[in-house]
Order: structure tokens, then sequence, then C-alpha cells
């Protein structure tokens, strides 16, 4: 039941991070001690929120309210819906870290939505790969036996890395993303650019959201990463060679059936 409730509250945040009007809700009062206070702690909040607020309640080791302890797919559900509130390295961070504590194995669907809550901070999710997410994911895939499944999860932190590069409009290091699964033996396909493209999408309803004009935005991705921001010129040429990158011909691919191929003879 808990599940179901952070199914809803997941769904609520994509559809515009809705605000809660839970004062006479019968589903919390069954799912928990009405004198916990549930409900009041709820009202009024967006739905991102009451996840951090549900899944801190749930975590707890001094429980007020009959709530189990979290599993994969509340962590899962939870990271979907943060990723439409206030997004930062240090939500993500806990995020992860919280679920790494309590047993949750790197699921690529959590580490995709994971990725998703840093927002168009690409440096705090570089630096979060490089330092204990990638580690976690490779542990994850080494027990995995079936080669039908094998790098699926490492695939999934990709793309979701490659999410937070269209956030930040950073398609220069979206292809060295793409260099990189190239080296370790997995191949960007449609779905890796798509994630690109959903997280540049994301970027401009956020600025809509707040007001902000996407000219004056050449600081994306941290203080360090700025200084390195491809000029506006360059972005195009980058998110060229990024659907190069991802869309290689594949014979068994039948979207690529009808695609016209040229003989290069050197």
């Amino acid at each position: 039941v808990w599940n179901v409730l952070f199914g809803a509250l997941a769904e609520g945040a994509k559809q515009g991070n809705l605000i809660l009007d839970v004062s006479s809700a019968p589903i919390l009062n069954e799912i928990g001690d009405k004198k916990a206070g549930i409900s009041s702690s709820l009202d009024g909040l967006t739905c991102s929120e009451a996840c951090q607020v549900l899944l801190t309640l749930m975590s707890s080791t001094t429980k007020k309210a009959k709530a189990p302890y979290p599993n994969s797919q509340t962590y899962c559900l939870s990271a979907s819906a943060l990723q439409y509130g206030s997004t930062d390295r240090d939500l993500a961070r806990t995020l992860f870290r919280n679920a790494t504590y309590a047993g949750i194995p790197a699921d690529g669907r959590f580490l995709n939505a994971v990725f998703r809550c840093f927002g168009d901070d690409i440096g705090g999710a570089l630096e979060s790969w490089k330092n204990e997410i990638r580690r976690a994911c490779l542990e994850r895939e080494s027990k995995t036996t079936r080669a039908s499944l094998r790098n699926k999860n490492l695939v999934a932190a990709y793309n979701g890395l490659l999410y937070v590069c269209g956030r930040a409009l950073r398609p220069d290091i979206a292809v060295r993303l793409a260099y990189a699964m190239n080296k370790e033996g997995i191949e960007p396909d449609k779905n890796s650019l798509n994630n690109y493209k959903a997280g540049k999408r994301a970027r401009g309803q956020s600025q809509v959201a707040f007001g902000e004009d996407e000219k004056s935005d050449g600081v994306a991705g941290g203080k360090v990463w700025s200084k390195l921001f491809p000029k506006p010129n360059m972005v195009k040429q980058y998110e060229s060679l990024l659907y190069v990158e991802c869309s290689k011909y594949d014979p068994n691919r039948k979207s690529m059936s009808s695609d016209k191929r040229v003989r290069i003879i050197v």
C-alpha cells in the first residue's frame, strides 16, 4: 500500500509537482496511526516534498507510524518524484547513500532516477559517479548471471548522466560519456540520445517556470564546469556528434531498415 502511495506521488510530481490537499484522505489513516498525524504533515506539500517526508518516516528507527522499512521500489519511486522538486547534489547523494546503507542494490532504474535528482549539476553527478556510484553499479553487474541482462544497469546509469548533460546543456560532456560507454563495451543507442533530449526539454521547462533566459544561463553544471562551457555555436555541433554516436547503423534494428547506406572505399 505504501508503494502504491509513492507511485501516486511520483505521478503527481510528473504532472507538475502538484500541491496536496490530504486533510481528509482516508488512505493515510488506513496505512498509518491516526495519532501520528500523517495527513496533517503532508497537507499543503508538493508531491516531491511529501515523498521526502514519507521516506524519512519509513526509514526512521523510532517510528511513530506503523510503516514498513522502504524497499528498492520505494527508493526508486521516491527518486522519480524528487527529480521534479528542488534538485541538488546533496539531495541526490543522500538518497543514494541512504539506499546503499539500507542494503538496496544499485539497480539501473534507481541509478537513472538518482542522477536526474542532480538537476543540471553535471559536475556533481560526474564526481559521484567516479567516487561511489560507478563502483556500486559494477558490483551489481558482477552478480548478473543472465547474458541478456548484462550491462543493463550500467547502460541505465550512463543514460541518467546523459539526462543531466541535457539539463546542463552540455552536449560536449555527453559526447565524452558516449565514448566512455564504448570503452566500457556498451554502445549508446536511441534511448541514450532520448535521455539527453529529455534533460534538455526539462531544462527549457524549468527556465520558463523560473523566468530564466537560456542565453544568459552559461554557468550550468557548477562553477568548475562553467569555465568549460561550450560556445553557443558549438552546441549544435556537439549534439550532431552525439546523434552520430547514438545512431550507429545496426542491421538488426527494424527502425533502420529503410535508412540509406553509402559504401566508402578507401
